[in-house]
């Protein structure tokens, strides 16, 4: 199963009704998003152009977006110099 194949099946069981199924993913989603940010964001792009996950991948870059601005970079304030 190649990595996309794998990232979508991953989406895919974030959204499913049992909550052991939905939290492993959740918890193998926030894993990647703090070891290997670049990855997830290069993944979720893929799979915003390419699949049905399309709508949950782009609301996921979006959260990334202000993952990264409000967590790593202080939020607006630092960028717009407040």
């Amino acid at each position: 199963m190649s990595e996309l194949s794998q990232f979508e099946a991953l989406l895919s069981q974030m959204m499913v009704g049992d909550n052991n199924i939905r939290n492993h993913a959740e918890k193998v989603y926030n894993q990647m998003q703090e070891e290997k940010p670049e990855q997830l964001l290069a993944l979720l792009i893929q799979v915003s152009t390419s699949s049905q996950n399309t709508q949950v991948s782009l609301v996921l870059i979006l959260a990334v977006y202000f993952y990264f601005t409000f967590e790593l970079h202080g939020g607006w304030e630092k960028e717009l110099k407040f």
